[in-house]
């Protein structure tokens, strides 16, 4: 595995297509102290201040373009096991790619994304760039949504090196499973981990809002929704959550 280090870059994420541009091997890794470009899911602005971790990894997995989704999970679920194992506190997965802290009164704060972006050549995966975003000790801006740091929750500076490397590990333990034996054991974990289930959520599609209540989270990566007496599937789409249903 090769890491390219940089203080400041526009986006680890174009970094890391413009090496797999020039056929970069599987496996390597941009990491930048801050992002000056950062980009979350549809394009919205990703703040990377000095202080956070911020870094892309790029892989080419033998999978359909159907399968891609489920790298997310993966993703997710190897992202809290490090942190976990670095801070303990209690963190689960908002659908479909942020990592929340689960407060004391089940509140949830944003303290990382995810960004899977693949790329297809004839039908098929020719390689995908997983972009993870944490706030580690970093400030965290509360003016647009809920989010905190990893310095805010437990109140020590955790070291960014160091949680890097515990990522990739979990990563690479997760991806070898995933190409082993498929996406089963890391989909189990991942609806552990779900806080959408039970909550009545609209989102934003394509195809127009829908509103209903989560009933869980598919193999495939897709949310499974109850919606006006129908049980039906989302593939992508923008959530928001209005209520828990008791």
């Amino acid at each position: 595995m090769k890491i390219y280090k940089f203080k400041e870059i526009g986006s680890t994420q174009d970094k890391a297509r413009e090496l797999a541009g020039r056929n970069a091997p599987e496996g390597i890794v941009v990491v930048a102290d801050s992002q000056s470009g950062g980009k979350g899911r549809f394009g919205r602005e990703w703040l990377s201040p000095k202080g956070g971790l911020w870094f892309s990894m790029l892989i080419y997995p033998d999978i359909s373009p159907a399968d891609a989704p489920k790298l997310t999970m993966l993703a997710g679920v190897a992202v809290v096991d490090a942190i976990k194992i670095f801070c303990g506190v209690k963190l689960g997965i908002k659908w479909p790619n942020d990592i929340v802290f689960i407060g004391k009164k089940d509140d949830c704060k944003k303290v990382s994304g995810i960004l899977t972006e693949a790329s297809f050549k004839k039908r098929k995966v020719d390689h995908v760039i997983i972009g993870v975003g944490i706030n580690v000790n970093n400030t965290v801006d509360k003016k647009e949504i809920p989010a905190a740091s990893l310095l805010g929750i437990t109140g020590r500076m955790i070291s960014v090196e160091s949680l890097l490397r515990e990522i990739l590990r979990q990563f690479e333990n997760y991806y070898h499973v995933f190409t082993e034996s498929g996406i089963g054991p890391v989909w189990e974990k991942c609806r552990e981990l779900s806080v959408m289930t039970g909550k009545r959520v609209i989102i934003e599609r394509d195809e127009g809002k829908v509103e209903g209540v989560v009933t869980g989270i598919r193999e495939d990566g897709a949310l499974e929704m109850e919606s006006n007496g129908k049980r039906i599937t989302v593939l992508a789409g923008d959530i928001k959550v209005l209520s828990s249903v008791t």
